[in-house]
């Protein structure tokens, strides 16, 4: 049996959670440790779809004709980002999902369910 997908998770947490979140009072301890797992499942989830579109808008800014000095200033203005975090999203090799020097957790997270 396999865990619900992205959205059936978020549409489970909504459910259970409610617009307002009082729904979470009716729900055991362990219920809530299933709510914050799949929360968080979520948040890397997201935070890999984020890093795969920066290296997309990266390669696509960078090599012959394009002018990818500026790749990083345009990610800094519209994602409201210091140039310095915009640099090193865009420093990112292209599709491996991971900041330089750092380890794979999103893509591992992702690949691995949680």
């Amino acid at each position: 049996m396999h865990a619900p997908g992205p959205a059936a998770r978020s549409t489970i947490i909504d459910t259970l959670a409610g617009e307002d979140g009082k729904g979470l009072a009716g729900l055991s301890d362990d219920q809530l440790i299933g709510v914050i797992a799949a929360s968080r499942r979520l948040e890397s989830r997201a935070a890999w779809y984020a890093m795969a579109a920066v290296a997309e808008f990266t390669a696509r800014n960078t090599g012959p004709g394009a002018v990818e000095e500026f790749a990083a200033d345009q990610l800094a203005c519209e994602l409201h980002l210091t140039g310095a975090s915009a640099s090193t999203w865009c420093s990112c090799p292209a599709g491996n999902g991971r900041p330089p020097g750092g380890t794979p957790r999103y893509a591992l997270a992702v690949d691995c369910g949680r």
